[in-house]
């Protein structure tokens, strides 16, 4: 099938399906891939390495909006640091941080059980 052809059945031109493919544009959403793994016939496990890629494709992120400084500046090095550290070190950096969303996740769900006294001596 041809992009031009792939294009039509989607209903779009086929210079915007040409942007996605070069990764100079993003794929409106998850449907517009939906559409394109179901215009291909691709199978399950093929759609879902489309939409994979389609993730860890895209060139601009978005920061939340009322995100601290210290946030700012976390992305703003991270962003840095794509340019300078080789991909082991990206690994590093990323496995460390999965550490530290988890414990903060842990921490966030913690609920206190009981107050501990305060100033008492324990019985010893």
């Amino acid at each position: 099938m041809t992009q031009s052809e792939l294009a039509r059945r989607l209903g779009i031109h086929a210079s915007y399906l040409s942007t996605i493919e070069h990764g100079a544009k993003s794929p409106a959403n998850s449907a517009f891939l939906f559409s394109i793994a179901s215009s291909l016939q691709l199978t399950v496990k093929e759609t879902e390495e489309l939409i994979a890629a389609a993730k860890i494709s895209k060139r601009k992120i978005n920061l939340p909006a009322g995100m601290s400084i210290a946030g700012y500046e976390l992305a703003e090095t991270l962003m840095k640091a794509l340019e300078s550290l080789n991909d082991d070190e990206l690994q590093d950096i990323a496995s460390l941080m999965e550490v530290v969303i988890r414990r903060a996740e842990r921490t966030r769900h913690v609920m206190p059980t009981s107050t501990h006294s305060e100033g008492k001596e324990s019985p010893m």
